[in-house]
Parts: structure tokens; C-alpha cells; sequence
């Protein structure tokens, strides 16, 4: 991305999703080389871009993100809230009338294994919103599984644009479980 802008005189744009620096507490030797490959190209994007975009205002006050809050965009998780006003019913998933939403990534750290344990109420459909992108493939395939088995238990995969924000906007109940929200 940075030789194609140099080349054709465009500004980049760096998006930082999960700070590999930050949340990255232990790194198995086998991935050391990796982690420090991964930690200077976000580095270096950061010092490099027009602009850093974040999904959250925590993350941007972290190190060494803090030093380019003057170029930095808070963009709250990839959504337009102003979108909301356009939602829709989405009817697409369950038929219950109380409808409890999961959106995020399908990872350990989220916590999936509680919400694979518990017992929906009756009344109550539990929609899992989230793709591969991050995700565990174990955890999607538990979730595909328990989806099979449960009439009220769905699990969508990803959605986007306006689909994601009717699915969000129809929810009674969302969890979103991450510690900057």
C-alpha cells in the first residue's frame, strides 16, 4: 500500500482494529519473528499515514497510538450510528419475540463458551453475528453445531452495511463483550 501511494502520490489511511503491540501479552517463540514483523509495519503505518483510523477512543490513547491523535478518526467499530435511523425489521433469523443479539469477533477472549452453555429462554432467540475475520473456526463450528441442534440458538455469520444495522436496530438484547465498550 505505501509503494502504490508513493507512486501515485495518494494519502494512505491506516486502520487499527486490535493493537498488535498492546494486546499482544505473550508471544510463543515459534511467532516472535512474526510479532516483531507485525509490530514495526503497524508502527510504521501509523507514522507514516495521513490519517489512523480506531475503533474506539481507548485504543487510540494507548502507546504509541496517543502520539498521532492529531491525524487520528475514531470510527466506533466500524458503524455509522447515524445509519440507524434508516433500520428496518430484520425478520431473516428466529421467530421468538424477544430477539438477544451477539455481535463480534467468534474468539475465546469473548467469552463464546458461557454463551454456548447457557439456556435460552423460550421466548427468546440468541443471533450470533460475526465472521471468520479473527474468529476462531473451533468456536464458529460450535456455534454452527449448537445452531443445528437449537431451534432458538443462530448463528448468521457476518453481516454488513445496512443488513448489519437492521440485525442490530431489531436486537431487544445486544452483547457486544469487549473491555473498551
Amino acid at each position: 500500500g505505501e509503494e502504490i501511494a508513493k507512486a501515485t502520490g495518494a494519502k494512505t489511511v491506516f486502520a487499527v482494529h486490535l493493537s498488535i503491540n498492546n494486546y499482544i501479552k505473550e508471544v510463543h517463540e515459534a511467532q516472535a519473528w512474526n510479532f516483531e514483523t507485525a509490530k514495526t509495519i503497524e508502527f510504521e503505518a501509523c507514522r507514516k499515514a495521513f490519517k489512523v483510523l480506531q475503533v474506539s477512543e481507548v485504543y487510540s490513547e494507548k502507546f504509541p497510538f496517543m502520539i498521532y491523535k492529531h491525524k487520528t478518526e475514531i470510527v466506533p467499530n466500524g458503524v455509522d450510528y447515524a445509519a440507524f435511523g434508516n433500520a428496518e425489521p430484520y425478520t431473516h433469523v428466529g421467530n421468538k419475540p424477544v430477539k438477544i443479539v451477539y455481535i463480534g469477533r467468534i474468539a475465546e477472549m469473548k467469552n463464546i463458551a458461557a454463551l454456548l452453555s447457557i439456556k435460552i429462554p423460550e421466548n427468546c432467540d440468541l443471533i450470533f453475528i460475526g465472521g471468520s475475520q479473527g474468529s476462531s473456526d473451533l468456536l464458529i463450528k460450535d456455534l454452527q453445531d449448537k445452531a443445528g441442534r437449537v431451534e432458538n440458538f443462530h448463528y448468521i455469520g457476518a453481516l454488513y452495511d445496512q443488513e448489519k444495522i437492521n440485525a442490530i436496530a431489531a436486537a431487544d438484547l445486544i452483547i457486544m463483550p469487549s473491555t473498551h465498550e
